[in-house]
């Protein structure tokens, strides 16, 4: 608080020797002096009557009503600070939660480009192996085998490897029954 604000306050800025003049004035009219029961009256009810005049009172509820206003800008300052805040974090939730969102999808997209290679590297790898068993059952027609080493209900999970030597058994196995059948004759 001001000094000028207590000085106002308290009633102080009122020029005091008027004051003074006005009480000494009414004491020689009444010739009274220090010590007689009226002049303590006197000077009392001039102190009463100071205390709670008007002006002063006004001055203390306007001084009361600024500072309400104050305390009242000051919480409504910090009200809208929080509120700002607030809204910061939320804003940041949302883009957080936004980033997180295409991230996520960035990586179901990549899935699905990676899952979609992985089928058509398997539909190749079927197609060649089903040309390997066309070329195979070629050559067993040509060679005149007439056994149908391929049937449909095998498992297609069979490895290229083990597919090769069973069609190379197979074809052995050919060779060797037309040389017998030969020497039988």
């Amino acid at each position: 608080m001001k000094i000028d604000d207590i000085k106002r306050l308290a009633g102080l800025d009122e020029n005091l020797s008027t004051v003074n003049t006005d009480t000494r004035a009414k004491e020689k009219a009444s010739n009274i002096g220090p010590g007689d029961p009226s002049w303590y009256s006197t000077w009392s009810d001039k102190i009463k009557n100071y205390s709670s005049d008007s002006e002063v009172n006004n001055d203390k509820e306007e001084y009361k009503d600024q500072q309400e206003k104050k305390r009242e800008a000051e919480r409504e300052r910090r009200l809208a600070t929080v509120a700002k805040n607030r809204e910061a974090e939320v804003q940041q939730a949302e883009e957080e939660k936004a980033a997180k969102r295409r991230e996520e999808e960035a990586e179901k997209k990549q899935e699905r480009e990676e899952t979609a290679a992985e089928v058509e590297r398997e539909k190749e790898e079927a197609k060649r192996k089903e040309e390997e068993i066309e070329k195979a059952k070629q050559d067993a027609e040509e060679s005149g085998v007439e056994e149908d080493f391929y049937s449909e209900e095998e498992d297609d999970s069979i490895e290229e490897e083990e597919l090769l030597r069973y069609f190379q058994a197979k074809h052995n196995e050919v060779i060797e029954a037309r040389n017998a059948n030969k020497r039988s004759i």
